[in-house]
């Protein structure tokens, strides 16, 4: 008899658990008139070439869309875009530029939008390369960051894979003379692809995310016979 009480019990825990999962899940399905908010963490670029930017964002809500903007330095709207979870601009992004992107959450209401909130911070991405000269007899790679407007800092970052594996090597001042590194954490190798680029600190502490890959091979020249 006790077995099957305490068997009951946990029954009606587990059905009281369930129903507030489900209460939760579909107080987040809708949003009428709520604040939405959108933190630095529900949104970022997803994808990017010469002429296409895509963004990404979940705003929490399924009737929820959310407004994207691109922004240049000058906070200039570029390009604009609504979408629910994914959109994609088609946008030239220039060379040795940086563009700043955000989001706004609103509903289709009966006058047009009804915004649920303010535009989320900011974040940017960088089409900043390097000036490269490469040694490939003595294995050392020389490197100039262009100047750039309102960039602090900048950090050369390397791997020898293109998709991950990335870690800072070296600080470079933006606009001023060539830094010559000769090693990734050993001297480098030949016949060994090492993949660069630079991270940039900007001055408003905007988060900025570089989209151009450089890289460089060292060989051996093969004497004739």
């Amino acid at each position: 008899m006790k077995r099957e009480t305490a068997a009951n019990k946990l029954r009606v825990v587990f059905l009281m658990l369930i129903a507030c999962f489900a209460c939760i899940a579909l107080s987040g399905f809708k949003a009428d008139a709520a604040t939405v908010t959108m933190g630095t963490d529900s949104f970022g670029l997803a994808y990017y070439s010469a002429s296409t930017v895509s963004v990404k964002f979940n705003t929490g809500y399924s009737n929820v869309k959310g407004e994207v903007q691109i922004l240049d330095v000058n906070m200039n709207v570029l390009a604009s875009k609504d979408a629910y979870s994914y959109a994609s601009f088609s946008f030239a992004s220039g060379d040795n530029q940086i563009y700043y992107y955000r989001v706004r959450p609103f509903i289709d209401g009966k006058n047009g939008k009804q915004y649920l909130g303010e535009f989320s911070p900011l974040k940017a991405y960088s089409t900043v390369k390097f000036i490269d000269k490469a040694s490939k007899k003595k294995k050392y790679l020389k490197l100039k960051c262009p100047a750039i407007p309102g960039v602090t800092a900048v950090t050369v970052m390397m791997s020898t894979s293109r998709n991950d594996g990335y870690r800072p090597i070296a600080n470079v001042k933006p606009g001023k003379s060539t830094k010559k590194i000769k090693k990734f954490g050993r001297k480098f190798a030949y016949y060994t692809y090492y993949y660069f680029y630079p991270q940039l600190t900007l001055a408003n502490g905007v988060p900025c995310e570089n989209v151009t890959y450089q890289s460089v091979y060292f060989y051996k020249k093969l004497r004739r016979r």
